[in-house]
């Protein structure tokens, strides 16, 4: 309703908020986090809603500008996860067109210098793209997910690229 309002207060500004709002109501009822990361700039979030959907959601400056859900054709999020000795690694893997993206947690104390990573990669045609990092408490690959989620096999090659490029 507030949308209504404003639109006819500051048209140009309001059409920004208009589409905002038509574009955000399906999590406007999240019932839980899947996983975040907040960079600051950059936020990622994938969450389930309490009608059981899940939704990968990418915003910058606070706007969002690209989504994702469980019922979008070809879009199925699936985790992976292997333990080793002093932690583990974990990711939310799922596809948009051509583009590969992986939601990643990983930690090892018992590593030389150990790890305790999260963050966003994207990769394509089998070459990575983007790889973002984020840290802070509020942020990671959290246990419903893997309530929520079905299972892959871990790719070896993300492995190696969380580990081998960490900050």
């Amino acid at each position: 309703m507030d949308c209504k309002i404003e639109w006819k207060k500051l048209e140009r500004l309001n059409l920004i908020l208009v589409f905002s709002c038509a574009f955000t109501s399906p999590l406007s009822k999240a019932s839980e986090i899947l996983f975040n990361c907040n960079s600051g700039v950059l936020k990622y979030e994938l969450i389930q809603d309490d009608a059981g959907r899940v939704f990968y959601v990418h915003k910058k400056n606070g706007i969002q500008d690209f989504s994702l859900s469980s019922t979008q054709k070809n879009n199925p999020f699936k985790v992976a996860s292997v333990p080793f000795s002093g932690g583990g690694m974990a990711y939310v893997h799922f596809k948009n067109g051509e583009y590969d993206y992986y939601l990643y947690n990983a930690v090892s104390y018992a590593s030389e210098p150990y790890i305790d990573v999260l963050g966003v990669m994207v990769w394509h045609e089998n070459k990575i793209i983007s790889n973002r990092h984020c840290s802070g408490s509020a942020n990671g690959l959290f246990p419903p997910a893997f309530r929520v989620l079905s299972e892959e096999e871990l790719d070896i090659k993300i492995q190696n690229e969380v580990f081998d490029n960490r900050d």
